[in-house]
């Protein structure tokens, strides 16, 4: 056993569309209020922290800035899956795919134990200098 990164990874259901207030997304734990940028950048800073090899619905349904800004940050770092960007019609999937936001719908096949610890390795994980390899 390995550890973080190379036996466990972490994926993220992010159900960005319910925290959507005025534009803007509430963090209620935290107390604060983000842009799309920010919250992308959020995202960024915990996949530097922990092994998140999926976020799924990082941001809202109608935030196409926020996921063009999201895929940009980690779309070569994780798999970036948008089920309730994409799930309610064909349109939005097209929109999405136009877009190259996102990179997956949640129904299609999880990709195998190979393929991750490959997507890790590209990505430079583990990024904290005490975890071991």
């Amino acid at each position: 056993m390995r550890g973080p990164g190379w036996d466990v990874w972490i994926g993220i259901d992010a159900a960005a569309s319910q925290l959507r207030q005025d534009g803007r997304y509430a963090l209620a734990h935290e107390g604060r209020y983000l842009s799309s940028v920010e919250l992308a950048s959020y995202y960024d800073e915990l996949t530097d922290r922990y092994p998140v090899l999926l976020l799924e619905d990082g941001m809202g349904e109608g935030d196409w800035v926020g996921w063009r800004e999201l895929t940009g940050h980690l779309g070569r770092r994780l798999e970036l899956a948008g089920d309730d960007l994409f799930a309610t019609t064909a349109a939005r999937l097209r929109e999405g795919i136009a877009a190259r936001v996102a990179k997956r719908r949640r129904d299609q096949a999880e990709p195998s134990r190979h393929a991750h610890r490959k997507r890790w390795r590209r990505s430079g994980w583990p990024r904290r200098a005490d975890t071991s390899p």
